[in-house]
């Protein structure tokens, strides 16, 4: 069964009625619904979320993620671990650390509509710092 890490703007776009991604990420999320695939995400993401100021969009987003995440994750030693590895060795800031390294220290694949993370060389960046890395971690990702 596909197991999909959901990074926040996933949750953004399927209620934003106005992006173009927005029926590509239903069709995923109605996969979901129906038990074909996994949904996780992060506490993080969903102190994100909570940090919308458009009130409506906001309550969407949780909605979502109350009905169809199989699990919510939460940094530990080893996600942190990871997490400084790469905020140390990749352009990635602080919270996109965290928020990849849940995805790949949980071995899920992370699904984004994020342009800046799936570029080509931050995806590049993301598997070096893995080669260096004891576990045997990899960068699984399904961009939006």
């Amino acid at each position: 069964m596909e197991k999909l890490f959901a990074d926040t703007n996933i949750l953004g776009i399927a209620v934003d009625r106005e992006d173009s991604r927005r029926e590509s990420v239903w069709r995923i999320l109605e996969r979901v619904a129906s038990g074909e695939v996994e949904l996780h995400t992060a506490k993080i993401v969903i102190e994100e979320i909570k940090q919308n100021p458009h009130e409506p969009t906001r309550e969407k987003e949780l909605e979502l993620v109350e009905n169809l995440t199989r699990e919510i994750h939460d940094r530990d030693k080893k996600t942190e671990d990871l997490a400084n590895k790469l905020l140390n060795q990749t352009s990635l800031d602080v919270v996109d650390s965290l928020i990849v390294a849940l995805a790949i220290s949980n071995g899920l694949i992370f699904w984004s509509g994020d342009r800046y993370i799936l570029r080509e060389k931050v995806i590049n960046e993301i598997k070096q710092v893995l080669k260096k890395c004891p576990e045997d971690y990899t960068f699984k990702y399904k961009k939006e």
